[in-house]
């Protein structure tokens, strides 16, 4: 290959790649920012039908630009974050990041609670438990009556307490004696968590006591506060698009990610990520004109300005392979 001249601050950035391109590449290259060109078309043309359905703040997620592509992007991973069935429970208060402290709290010990609750509940019936604090003093009663126990009639009582807590087989009959050491837990769990909710309110109708979807709420917390991270808050920019994503029907959302069987998305991410080898295209399209055709035709001129890169290319192979059938 002959010499070659240094590049020029002055010339655009993709000329200093094309002498490292054969005539095959660059044809290449010009096909792929063909299609590329079709694949923007088809986008924008979905993209302008969905703007006329969502709200303007999430117009600029549905442009066929570097930023619009982005943004697009963004809001389809963020839609796809939370699980479906979710969407109908989104609600402000999962906006609140005071929320957390309570459900780091919250969490672990109704985490307790299902353990407890899956154990005791062929034994017990969970529904209808006294205190905690009387179940300890039952408890405290049952071993406390030494070897002539049967002749204490508080005794008794305790045992005859403990055991119409139980279910009414011979079974459960049979093991609830031996079990109110974790039945006196999980009454201490549950009567924990309801003072938690009392001091801080923060779930409201949907703390349920020890029916609270704990997991359902833990992750719409955390989809919230993984799309304030993304958007920012109150004076932020791009904070409007957060407060659309969290009001916008949930039908809505779903189809413009996964418009077409998810085919819009998959065009997407291959416009917005587009690279041949190692030609860079949005260097490429950064210096093209109203199309890519005319971005070719740039790139035509160039090659015949340079002599010696028409040298070494040729340039009539160059013009061959640069020109994609319609384009001539």
């Amino acid at each position: 290959m002959p010499p070659q001249p240094p590049h020029s601050p002055s010339e655009p950035p993709h000329t200093a790649t094309l002498d490292r391109l054969s005539a095959e590449s660059l044809g290449d290259c010009a096909r792929q920012l063909h299609r590329l060109e079709a694949v923007g078309e088809q986008i924008a043309s979905i993209f302008a039908v969905m703007r006329e359905s969502v709200p303007s703040s999430l117009h600029d997620c549905l442009r066929v630009s570097r930023k619009g592509l982005d943004e697009y992007l963004v809001f389809a991973r963020l839609v796809q974050r939370m699980p479906r069935e979710y969407w109908r429970h989104r609600d402000s208060r999962y906006d609140a990041p005071e929320l957390d402290s309570l459900l780091a709290e919250l969490t672990p010990r109704f985490e307790r609670i299902s353990a407890l609750r899956l154990e005791l509940g062929t034994l017990f019936d969970l529904a209808k438990l006294p205190s905690a604090d009387q179940i300890e003093t039952h408890l405290r009663c049952l071993r406390s009556g030494g070897w002539l126990r049967w002749l204490s009639g508080t005794w008794r009582e305790a045992r005859r307490s403990i055991r119409s807590l139980a279910h009414p087989d011979r079974r459960s009959q049979k093991r609830a004696p031996a079990a109110p050491d974790r039945l006196l837990e999980y009454a201490r769990e549950v009567e924990t968590v309801d003072r938690l909710h009392e001091a801080n309110p923060g779930l409201g109708d949907e703390y349920q006591g020890v029916d609270t979807p704990i997991d359902r709420i833990r992750q719409l917390r955390e989809w919230y506060a993984m799309v304030r991270a993304e958007y920012g808050s109150t004076f932020s920019a791009r904070a409007p698009l957060a407060s659309a994503i969290f009001q916008l029907d949930a039908q809505l959302a779903w189809s413009i990610v996964e418009h077409d069987s998810g085919e819009l998305l998959r065009m997407a991410q291959n416009l917005r990520e587009g690279t041949l080898g190692d030609v860079d295209l949005e260097a490429w399209m950064r210096h093209s004109g109203p199309s890519l055709s005319c971005l070719i035709e740039r790139n035509l001129d160039a090659l015949e300005r340079e002599a010696w890169i028409a040298e070494w290319l040729g340039c009539q192979r160059v013009k061959a392979s640069l020109l994609p059938e319609g384009l001539g």
